[in-house]
């Protein structure tokens, strides 16, 4: 690491890491949509890439797995995404089977079926012609 940078921790987003900033698709723009983009763009399903981290096939996965499962799904773009935590903490918002209130509780886990749904949906969308499409 250069001088005065700090490394990244085990569980820091791609975009919480100044350098490590960078032009990509859909720049400047909001998380679902970069996400949408970077879907479409790149032909993805992502449906098909998170399956394989449900090992129960329950449809819903920790969100620990659900991070780590869509970084494989998005492979070298997920540093082009840039998702910051806060962004993860909106893309995951709605998906939460649970919020923990205490210390000591469970991790939530995600409904990652129905958020490739969603972001599939999106990507359809995108690229169509407009403003803020890509």
């Amino acid at each position: 690491m250069p001088k005065g940078i700090g490394a990244p921790g085990p569980w820091d987003l791609p975009g919480d890491v100044a350098h490590l900033a960078n032009e990509g698709l859909a720049e400047g723009e909001d998380i679902w949509v970069r996400l949408a983009t970077i879907v479409r763009a790149r032909r993805l399903d992502l449906r098909l890439l998170m399956d394989a981290h449900d090992l129960h096939n329950r449809g819903m996965i920790d969100i620990n797995t659900f991070q780590r499962s869509l970084c494989y799904a998005l492979g070298e773009q997920w540093n082009e995404l840039g998702c910051t935590t806060d962004e993860f903490a909106e893309l995951t918002r709605n998906y939460l089977t649970r919020v923990p209130k205490n210390p000591g509780e469970p991790i939530p886990c995600v409904m990652w079926q129905q958020f490739t749904t969603h972001v599939q949906s999106l990507a359809d969308k995108v690229g169509v012609g407009g403003q803020g499409n890509y």
